[in-house]
């Protein structure tokens, strides 16, 4: 389990399309870097797995962290959110609140099918 991220790692290179030298060299490393790390399993300190992650993108890097994947949709509406002002922010987070009591609230004896 502790090692997870390195085979979604591996996923993600592969996705890219790149070589891992090619990946390891602009994320500015020596050329075996990211080789050295997947095959031959060496620890990256986090400053220098997000270097290599920044290079594969923000989708990749969320996934190889955390095991989780966004749609586009989900990114292009994080990236938007991102560029909005606070009282925006409160807006939306305002909304998705209520969504979110509105889908985990328990149903009521009414909303049962019989």
């Amino acid at each position: 389990m502790e090692n997870e991220w390195r085979g979604r790692l591996e996923e993600m290179v592969k996705a890219d399309g790149r070589s891992l030298r090619a990946i390891s060299q602009a994320a500015g490393y020596g050329e075996n870097y990211l080789q050295q790390m997947l095959k031959d399993k060496k620890q990256p300190s986090f400053p220098r797995l997000a270097r290599v992650l920044s290079v594969l993108g923000s989708g990749p890097a969320l996934y190889v962290t955390t095991g989780m994947r966004l749609t586009p949709e989900a990114l292009r509406f994080l990236r938007l959110a991102l560029s909005l002002d606070e009282d925006s922010h409160k807006t939306i987070r305002g909304a998705l609140d209520a969504l979110e009591d509105r889908t985990s609230a328990p149903k009521s004896h009414h909303d049962q099918p019989e």
